[in-house]
């Protein structure tokens, strides 16, 4: 089921998924995530805990389950290899982005701009020399855990040029471009879009085809897309015709 994947996706994000926030994202009734997390507790899928639902840890380790983190993984080391002592990049919140910040850790000599809690937390932890900065504002009025949105975010960001903005998506389709359930997000990629010289979009296979309400972007905004091996063939033809160059992480 579509949705049940939306949900593990927004769990491995953001570790604990309130009732509300799911609602949020998903444009769906309380009644509705509950019933999905009951049917998906009952398929091991996660765990409900009061007000939400977290992910099953795996088993000898603290991360939550997702099944795309192997491609996303894949797609942060295609991201990361494009990368160049001296570049200057805007990373958005999200799981695919967290996995780009962990390998960014390892690199000198570049400076990170990020609404992302998480990411500036990794990166201030590389011994290397990374200049990191985040952003001022709200963290997410409670409907976006661990990231930073609103005005103030935004004002911040349209101080900076960056040379990347690797941008992380919700939703992305070939007709409607890449769109996001919560408007608020949809600004701060949108600011970050402006004010890149190239905009790569990273986004594993189950992200193609989706529509939410909220627009981003078309996709004659993105440079570049990185996505794995599980994409559709006829999804990677319909980018290359809206003039974006794909590149497939195997």
């Amino acid at each position: 089921m579509g949705r049940h994947e939306d949900i593990l996706a927004l769990i491995q994000e953001y570790t604990f998924l309130k009732v509300e926030d799911a609602c949020n994202r998903l444009g769906v009734s309380p009644a509705t995530v509950r019933r999905d997390f009951a049917e998906m507790e009952r398929l091991g899928l996660l765990k409900r805990v009061t007000g939400g639902a977290i992910g099953r840890e795996k088993q000898n380790t603290g991360e939550p389950s997702d099944p795309n983190l192997p491609e996303k993984r894949r797609i942060a080391e295609k991201a990361v290899s494009l990368v160049s002592p001296g570049d200057t990049l805007f990373l958005d919140s999200g799981s695919t982005n967290t996995e780009i910040a962990r390998l960014l850790s390892g690199h000198r000599d570049i400076s990170v701009i990020t609404n992302s809690i998480t990411i500036a937390y990794l990166l201030d932890q590389s011994p290397n020399n990374i200049s990191v900065f985040i952003c001022g504002g709200n963290i997410g009025n409670g409907s976006y855990p661990a990231s930073i949105v609103g005005p103030a975010a935004e004002v911040m960001i349209a101080q900076f040029r960056a040379n990347t903005f690797f941008m992380g998506a919700y939703s992305v389709h070939t007709e409607f471009g890449v769109t996001d359930p919560y408007v608020l997000a949809s600004s701060i990629k949108q600011k970050m879009i402006q004010s890149a010289t190239r905009t790569i979009l990273v986004a594993d296979h189950t992200k193609f085809g989706k529509i939410n309400k909220s627009v981003v972007c078309s996709l004659d905004q993105v440079d570049r897309v990185i996505t794995d091996d599980k994409v559709d063939g006829e999804v990677v033809k319909s980018l290359n015709a809206c003039g974006c160059t794909v590149d497939i992480a195997e």
